[in-house]
């Protein structure tokens, strides 16, 4: 397994004098007999750097891969892109964009009070919930019908049942529903403040200065780009992503995202339940992880399979991890271990 010690030039980082010191084989090893998995790529770079970079399962660098939900939070950026250029507002409810799809069954005055916000968090009032299979608003459901938006309006409104709970009392005061559908329809939302579809703008406003070529969409009915997940990047066009964060919104010297956008959309606001030191930011999650009896936080975009695209700020480390273990019980805890034993385990003894 080849080491590279220095940033190819598409992340334009100042390299390291070297390289951490990195056992390739070790890493490469546990993989191959499955340890954490069928992963099918690993890239880690500390510091703007690659130490480590293996393809396994018949990939190779110019694979591109579907990581599922990560492209909820590459949706997320979108947002604070439009938000930045005055398309949307964070706090403006959305429903009035949407009077098209009026008027909303079971029309409630809390749908009309939702906004980006809500949507960014996934904590709207909606009963719509991917992670429970009897949700009126499970994306399974949404599937199968031709008009996503109208799908998303005409949802009742979600009740606390009686064992949880309330929103009230949670962390943060709010509920946390994963709700794909959501994130559909903050997509449109900025398509329509935007002017423009959303995968044109991204390409406009970040793919293009990034120099991510023709990332493949999935499409509805052949049409609008699905913005819940299902978009393919190589593992290092996702690694770039994760870099301008790190790096503070800015690629050669130029401002791509705007520096308080990114600190707001890492910010909690909400805890997942029955997710252990797991909280939520504008799609990103919020991981703690164990070694050496210190905690180090993780941004993190995740998907299905256990797709982890990640950021470890105080060890200055980004890593990207696709697998195909989609819906697979204990996809994402082969994942959290391979974070914690590989890359947590290794930085943080070096740190």
């Amino acid at each position: 397994m080849k080491r590279f010690l220095a940033l190819a030039a598409a992340f334009s980082v100042s390299p390291l004098a070297q390289a951490q010191d990195f056992s390739d084989q070790q890493v490469s090893d546990h993989i191959r007999e499955g340890r954490y998995g069928s992963v099918t790529s690993l890239l880690i770079l500390h510091g703007g750097n690659i130490t480590y970079e293996g393809y396994f399962r018949g990939t190779d660098s110019a694979t591109r891969h579907d990581t599922r939900s990560v492209t909820k939070t590459i949706t997320g950026m979108a947002a604070g892109l439009a938000i930045a250029d005055g398309a949307i507002e964070l706090e403006t409810p959305i429903a009035q964009i949407f009077t098209d799809a009026m008027p909303f069954e079971d029309d409630d005055p809390r749908k009309h009070a939702i906004t980006v916000f809500d949507l960014l968090t996934m904590t709207g009032p909606m009963e719509c919930n991917d992670w429970e299979h009897f949700s009126r608003g499970n994306e399974e459901r949404m599937y199968m019908v031709d008009d996503w938006i109208s799908f998303y309006w005409d949802l009742p409104i979600r009740a606390d049942r009686p064992w949880e709970t309330p929103a009230s009392d949670r962390p943060h005061g709010r509920a946390f529903s994963y709700c794909t559908t959501g994130v559909q329809v903050l997509s449109e939302a900025i398509a329509r403040g935007v002017g423009m579809p959303l995968d044109d703008y991204l390409q406009e406003r970040l793919f293009d200065p990034l120099e991510i070529e023709q990332p493949e969409w999935q499409r509805l009915a052949g049409r609008d780009a699905f913005a819940g997940g299902g978009m393919r990047l190589t593992t290092r066009e996702l690694a770039r992503l994760a870099e301008l964060y790190r790096a503070g919104g800015v690629q050669n010297g130029q401002h791509l995202l705007p520096e308080d956008w990114i600190d707001r959309s890492l910010a909690e606001y909400a805890v997942i339940p029955d997710r252990e030191n797991t909280g939520y930011g504008f799609l990103w999650r919020r991981r703690e992880y164990e070694s050496g009896g210190q905690s180090f936080l993780s941004w993190e975009m995740a998907g299905n399979g256990g797709n982890r695209v990640l950021i470890i700020p105080a060890l200055d480390v980004v890593a990207v991890i696709t697998k195909t273990d989609f819906n697979t019980p204990g996809m994402h805890e082969a994942t959290d271990s391979l974070i914690e034993a590989e890359i947590v385990g290794h930085f943080a003894s070096a740190h």
